[in-house]
């Protein structure tokens, strides 16, 4: 499956965008994002204002709002530019996290936020892919 590559490999992207684009990208609009009957909360792990941001990717039941306790995945954001932000999803190794690797759930709801994420970057002009990647 793609998106345990993703997991493993982790992805980096250079977005043809003000960082200030996809800090209110990430705050109005990955929050709509939907696997099932799950969203996401993504919520600040550290910052430097306005340069690099690290965020933590949580699901969120969609039926009572409870947000899981274990993160499914973790972003970083950083300014390169006045035009162009990088963003990176670090290798599943980089997560400082102890113990077993993600459960099945817990990569197929990584997944399709990485591959929404990857959608709606190209539908906002961000990036350039061959086409719609699946979400579920």
């Amino acid at each position: 499956m793609f998106g345990h590559f993703l997991l493993e490999q982790g992805l980096e992207l250079e977005l043809e965008a003000e960082m200030g684009e996809v800090m209110d990208f990430i705050d109005k609009d990955m929050p709509n994002f939907v696997c099932g009957e799950y969203g996401y909360n993504v919520s600040s792990g550290r910052c430097v204002l306005n340069s690099e941001w690290k965020l933590m990717v949580k699901p969120r039941e969609l039926e009572t709002s409870t947000i899981g306790e274990r993160p499914v995945g973790y972003l970083m954001v950083e300014k390169l530019n006045e035009y162009v932000t990088k963003f990176t999803i670090p290798p599943r190794v980089q997560w400082g996290q102890e113990g077993e690797g993600p459960t099945e759930q817990e990569a197929k709801l990584f997944s399709s936020f990485i591959f929404q994420t990857l959608n709606a970057f190209q539908n906002r002009g961000y990036i350039q892919l061959p086409g719609v990647l699946p979400v579920e």
